[in-house]
């Protein structure tokens, strides 16, 4: 009955030890599995970070291209109306009207009627070249002072 008792208890013992070291494995096992699922995951989001800086890097492209693009396009205007502006001869005379007729029709009129207004104050212009000679005007005397400004800070 002893033997019987130690022999019981010797197998319980095997059997909490294979239990325990079953555990152990299934233990490993599912860290392995956690281990290899961590590195999966690192390594996707890896490739979605490079994804993103690729995609991001793409789009400030696509924005640098099509501010260059503003700029040539407006340049190119620019040019345009200073090429027209400046193949439009102007007197003395039809400049100094073209002031105090804009000083005198203020923008308190409507847009169309103020320019004809104005056209019809200075001798021989229509109200297109008017508003195109103002455009120009506009543009250089912003562009002077801005010039003047990098001067100053340089």
């Amino acid at each position: 009955r002893r033997e019987e008792k130690l022999r019981d208890i010797e197998e319980a013992k095997r059997l909490r030890e294979e239990e325990q070291k079953r555990r152990l494995e299934e233990k490993a096992a599912r860290d392995a599995e956690e281990a290899i699922r961590r590195q999966k995951e690192e390594e996707e989001a890896a490739i979605l970070a490079q994804e993103l800086a690729k995609r991001k890097a793409e789009r400030e492209e696509r924005k640098r291209q099509k501010i260059l693009q503003k700029l040539q396009q407006q340049a190119a205007e620019r040019a345009a109306l200073e090429s027209i502006v400046l193949s439009d001869h102007w007197t003395q005379e039809q400049q100094n009207r073209f002031e105090e007729a804009l000083l005198k029709y203020t923008t308190q009129i409507e847009k169309y009627e103020r320019w004809i207004k104005i056209s019809g104050e200075v001798i021989d212009k229509s109200p297109n070249q008017c508003i195109l000679r103002y455009k120009y005007l506009k543009d250089y005397v912003a562009f002077k002072k801005k010039s003047s400004i990098e001067e100053t800070n340089n």
